[in-house]
């Protein structure tokens, strides 16, 4: 039983904190449009729906209100470090050369 709901909070923990990570749509088609981040109201649901503890750390300590309020900066910034890591080498790629 508790290993059942371990691995229930562990599954519902990734697909949360990949949303709310990611917390951007896919990257701008060829035609220009500018991608947009989640807006707070499409988030909410689903920070309300998680421990305290499982909200990501700038975000914990803040009433809903404040919460609400702090949502676009952080999203944006979530954005652009996510941008970031994607555009950078990953270090723990491996060349095999023959």
């Amino acid at each position: 039983m508790l290993l059942q709901r371990s691995t229930a909070v562990a599954a519902a923990t990734l697909a949360v904190t990949g949303m709310l990570s990611a917390a951007v749509q896919p990257e701008a088609p060829a035609t220009g449009a500018a991608a947009r981040n989640v807006p707070y109201a499409a988030a909410r649901p689903v920070l309300d729906a998680l421990r305290p503890d499982l909200l990501p750390e700038p975000l914990r300590a803040l009433t809903p209100e404040a919460r609400e309020a702090a949502w676009p900066a952080w999203a944006a910034a979530r954005d652009q470090a996510i941008r970031a890591r994607r555009g950078a080498p990953r270090r723990s790629t491996a060349i095999l050369r023959p």
